[in-house]
């Protein structure tokens, strides 16, 4: 197929992002790059932003093999693209209880290309583009009975995706206290100790650890509190929840011995002179 996802990059800041083109053309695919673009401006996670790109890469794929434009695009034929999208070609319409053992891929990545393509006509419908598409629908979230707080608290309807696959609730387990202890004890420096460590008394996610400055953990030893900010991190970690101050409950004594020791005897004198504030470097 001749659409395809490569790196680009800014020349007024030097930022590399994901840019869809036509191999055809060697053009931006405008209608995808446009909502790209719209993406990175508001502030999603760079991941975020990539992985829409793929999934409307698949989908602008798909309109190829239908020969469908873009903008023509309803309610039954995004339809055919799901189950198309799901099994992995044409597929005739199967009963439920089969679907998941011949599909090509999970719910959760079909309903992330629909969250992707949803947003994209959204986008331009809001731009004056294309017409609305009418892909949501609004609905209250009590369900049939009503919820707790029914006839009390005044909310809106939601909008929701009018076709939406129902993903199934799979928990991923944890580790214990005791495995926990281990992996901590297997880390061969503060700094990986220190990582573990806040990863299980915080809850941190990925990005809102490696993006973490010394300033933020300025308060650790006198409140026991870390701030997570959003900002533009040398290293490329970025911040998707709220900005917020997180205390650690648990276990506290212990991650300020550690906060202290990699500070004083690992974090090196390198990254203090280069200035930019990493908590988290290269040792």
């Amino acid at each position: 197929m001749s659409v395809t996802v490569e790196t680009a990059i800014d020349p007024a800041t030097g930022e590399h992002f994901r840019c869809v083109f036509d191999a055809k053309t060697c053009l931006p695919v405008e209608p995808i790059q446009r909502f790209l673009n719209y993406c990175r401006k508001r502030g999603l996670a760079t991941n975020t932003v990539e992985t829409y790109a793929y999934r409307l890469v698949d989908y602008w794929r798909w309109l190829e093999y239908k020969a469908l434009r873009w903008d023509s695009v309803g309610l039954d034929e995004l339809a055919d693209f799901v189950n198309w999208y799901l099994l992995g070609g044409d597929v005739a319409v199967i009963h439920e209880s089969f679907r998941e053992r011949v599909s090509k891929r999970s719910p959760k990545t079909v309903n992330q290309a629909m969250t992707a393509i949803q947003g994209l006509y959204e986008f331009h419908a809001a731009e004056g583009r294309i017409d609305d598409k009418q892909f949501v629908k609004l609905a209250h979230g009590w369900g049939k009975r009503g919820g707790f707080l029914w006839g009390i608290v005044k909310s809106g309807p939601e909008r929701r995706k009018q076709i939406k696959l129902k993903e199934p609730k799979v928990f991923p387990g944890c580790l214990s206290d005791a495995a926990v202890v281990r992996l901590v004890e297997a880390c061969l420096c503060y700094r990986n100790k220190l990582m573990v460590m806040l990863l299980r008394e915080t809850g941190l996610r990925r990005g809102e650890l490696l993006g973490l400055h010394l300033v933020d953990v300025q308060d650790v030893d006198v409140t026991g509190r870390l701030r997570v900010v959003r900002r533009h991190n040398p290293n490329g970690a970025w911040v998707k929840g709220t900005e917020r101050v997180v205390p650690i409950l648990h276990n506290r004594r212990a991650v300020q011995e550690m906060l202290r020791l990699y500070l004083l005897e690992e974090y090196p004198p390198e990254a203090e002179r280069l200035g930019h504030g990493m908590l988290f470097v290269s040792l």
